[in-house]
């Protein structure tokens, strides 16, 4: 009788030790099905993270200078997205008030691009020494000769003249 239970005995160890493996088994196929799942969702979270970090993210703006022979002004410019950016330094302080220069900046604007154009024209700050206007026009890099127009606007924004002599009179 003794052996028999030896036997009974080894034969539930051996059945305990099968299920044991395959609950080990099943259990490690429901942890890969789970990884597999978080891998897929981690993967479609960091390609929209990327996404949203390319769309919103601190370009650095690289400008260009610009400044015609004799002129009062020198001009940075750049692309920033599918808008282009113009910084305007007057060489030495302006005569006229910015409210006066503005218009005539937006006058010369007018001769190159349509009113369709979306463009922004932002005032020196007062809060720092260095004065300059900026524009922004929106929309404006790819659209059908857009270059040739910027080339247009630069000459056009440098002959603004801020500077106007006195009228004998």
């Amino acid at each position: 009788m003794g052996r028999l239970f030896d036997s009974e005995s080894e034969k539930k160890a051996v059945v305990a030790a099968r299920q044991s493996r395959e609950e080990t088994r099943r259990r490690a196929e429901e942890v890969e099905e789970a990884l597999a799942d978080l891998n897929e969702t981690d993967r479609a979270s960091i390609d929209l993270s990327e996404t949203l970090a390319k769309s919103q993210s601190i370009r650095a703006i690289v400008y260009k200078e610009y400044r015609e022979t004799g002129g009062k002004w020198m001009i940075e410019h750049s692309e920033d997205g599918p808008d282009y950016i113009l910084q305007i330094h007057p060489i030495r302080p302006a005569k006229l008030p910015w409210a006066d220069v503005i218009p005539m900046m937006i006058e010369a604007m007018d001769e190159i691009f349509p009113r369709s154009v979306k463009i922004i024209y932002v005032p020196p700050s007062q809060k720092y020494k260095l004065q300059f206007y900026t524009l922004k026009i929106e929309k404006l890099v790819g659209l059908p000769g857009w270059r040739e127009a910027i080339d247009r606007a630069l000459a056009g924004l440098s002959a603004v003249d801020a500077w106007p002599r006195p009228t004998a009179g």
